[in-house]
């Protein structure tokens, strides 16, 4: 049986912030792979060594809290990052939680794969206009902090 066939899905499609928002960072994000490749970095990786730099010593709560991810899949993703010596996790003043920060061969790959984020970066803000890019980046922000909200709202109301 095939449903209720008076639902026009194209419409949810079209209109689905999950659906273009993911769309959208599959094709960023595999423009940035790409240009990271020759490094053997993925985006993601790089993203985190990103973040580490410019906050220089957090907990992989705090981390996961600035990237947006749940802190379980964080962990999991700073594992090969460690063990390409990238990072280091140091037990912190409360035992429970590890620090974590860049080390000296983490600073020179975001250094060396700045270059090639600058290559995906450009080919991406030469295709619209300085304005453009501007709304761009101002909607992703606002529709994150707008999702961020209702997310932590729906759980909230889920705990009372």
């Amino acid at each position: 049986m095939m449903g209720d066939k008076n639902i026009d899905v194209k419409k949810y499609l079209d209109e689905c912030f999950c659906l273009n928002v993911r769309r959208a960072a599959r094709a960023v994000t595999r423009l940035y792979d790409d240009a990271l490749n020759t490094m053997g970095l993925r985006s993601t990786q790089l993203n985190i060594l990103m973040v580490l730099q410019h906050l220089e010593q957090v907990t992989v709560s705090v981390l996961a809290d600035e990237l947006v991810m749940d802190a379980s899949t964080v962990a999991r993703n700073l594992k090969p990052l460690e063990k390409q010596k990238l990072i280091v996790m140091k037990v912190g003043r409360d035992r429970r939680k590890r620090l974590i920060s860049l080390t000296a061969k983490g600073l020179k790959t975001v250094e060396e794969g700045m270059k090639y984020w600058k290559e995906a970066q450009e080919k991406i803000s030469s295709s619209v206009s300085k304005e453009d890019a501007d709304i761009h980046l101002s909607s992703m922000s606002n529709l994150m902090k707008v999702a961020r909200n209702a997310y932590d709202n729906e759980v909230k109301a889920r705990q009372k």
